[in-house]
């Protein structure tokens, strides 16, 4: 006796309990949801099983096994399955458990149809789930699923897969997924709502009473926020740190709204799950914020100094050198990148590099402190000009006042070995991903 949802259906039987319990004659249960335990009929279908176990396992034709459990006390009124041996009845089919391979013929097609339409809400048809979430297509899709998860054994190792029977739940209670998740995340909804104000992003990029929208609503505007994330993304800029930061709660939107990975409770109304928000959500903070601010605004500080330097410097006879070496690494860093795992190419890269790093800081000790170069005056010139970002231009100025208090060769060395160890790794800058599209 399997008392759950579930538990006796076809795709149950051939994937699980025919495995697990190979002597057993008799399984009796359910082919879609289970009854409540108070449920009368409940009883009445467990005892009539129990008292009748003789008749039931004499009989060998499945059609004959339909018969007898819709005689079964309580039977009819629930989805009750049963199967005895090989032969295999629930209320609307009868068939052999080795013929089942049947109704997977199609299936795919259909299952991946279905799905498909709903999870990215098709205007034409499928733009919300239906209200009935105990009737409807989508609740037939999960039936069908479940009671055909044999079939992913049958056309396994051909390249055929089947839509996720977790992710079906998720679509047929996705209005309890979306209020749960309007109600559990208001202040991080909040916040991205004054990011996008902050970087003035067009006002229909907001979100609000996601719990009103449609599926096809909430997707059309997680496309919306892609397309302009995509597009603005720079490798300088005076809010590119807050579009990471808007990024970051776009893919965690995405994630659940749209791709719909929450866990099973969230299909339940009236949720209250804190701790799963501030999972998601955790590099999605203003305290996350400030510290991309601080970070993004050193890089641009240090960077800006560099360049001036740079400047002055190349024209001096020296700087020649400088230069020369910067364009030798530059061409040693590529021969590596294409050849990491040459183990000769490596020594020779790893000899190579140290020895022009070594020409590199010689040269600079031995020269800069007894030119005419100095980097007071680039600091105060980067300090007077303007940028559209106050609060960033103050992170910005202290970050040059720290700078200002370093000896000019040391920082050059300094920023020449961050500079080597990013070419390294294969690129330059503060980079950020941009999350795919919501279909």
């Amino acid at each position: 006796m399997l008392w759950g949802c579930y538990t006796a259906n076809i795709g149950s039987l051939l994937g699980h309990w025919k495995k697990a319990l190979p002597q057993a004659e008799l399984i009796a249960g359910f082919d879609a949801s289970a009854p409540l335990g108070n449920k009368p009929a409940n009883w009445a279908y467990l005892e009539d099983v129990l008292v009748k176990e003789k008749k039931l396992t004499s009989i060998k034709d499945s059609s004959e096994l339909q018969r007898i459990l819709r005689q079964l006390n309580g039977a009819s009124q629930m989805y009750s399955s049963i199967c005895v041996r090989d032969s295999y009845a629930d209320l609307k089919k009868s068939l052999s458990l080795s013929q089942a391979t049947k109704l997977c013929k199609g299936m795919q097609e259909e299952a991946a149809a279905i799905f498909k339409c709903y999870l990215h809400a098709e205007r034409s048809k499928c733009e919300n789930p239906p209200e009935n979430t105990s009737n409807s297509e989508l609740r037939s899709l999960y039936n069908k699923l479940q009671d055909g998860k044999h079939c992913r054994e049958v056309f396994e190792g051909q390249g055929v897969s089947f839509p996720d029977p977790e992710k079906v739940l998720r679509l047929i209670f996705f209005k309890n997924v979306k209020n749960n998740f309007s109600n559990n995340a208001k202040d991080q909804i909040t916040y991205f709502n004054e990011l996008i104000e902050k970087i003035g992003a067009p006002e229909n990029l907001k979100w609000t009473d996601i719990d009103k929208m449609s599926r096809a609503d909430i997707i059309d505007k997680l496309n919306a926020i892609n397309q302009f994330l995509t597009s603005s993304v720079k490798e300088s800029g005076p809010f590119f740190p807050e579009i990471v930061s808007l990024n970051i709660g776009y893919n965690v939107f995405q994630s659940m709204l749209a791709d719909l990975n929450v866990d099973f409770p969230w299909v339940e109304p009236d949720l209250h799950d804190n701790s799963t928000i501030d999972l998601e959500f955790q590099k999605f903070t203003s305290e996350d914020m400030v510290s991309r601010r601080e970070v993004y605004e050193f890089n641009r500080a240090e960077g800006a100094v560099y360049q001036e330097l740079e400047k002055s410097i190349e024209a001096t006879e020296w700087g020649k050198s400088l230069s020369q070496i910067e364009q030798d690494l530059k061409k040693q860093f590529e021969l590596f990148y294409f050849n990491p795992h040459d183990e000769d190419a490596y020594t020779a890269y790893r000899n190579r590099t140290s020895e022009l790093q070594k020409q590199r800081v010689k040269l600079l000790k031995e020269n800069l402190p007894k030119s005419n170069i100095t980097y007071d005056k680039i600091i105060e010139r980067l300090k007077v000009e303007p940028y559209p970002n106050s609060e960033a231009k103050k992170i910005f100025d202290d970050k040059l006042e720290s700078i200002s208090k370093k000896d000019p060769t040391a920082f050059l060395i300094e920023y020449y070995g961050k500079q080597d160890l990013l070419s390294q790794k294969g690129g330059f800058g503060f980079g950020m991903g941009i999350g795919a599209s919501a279909r």
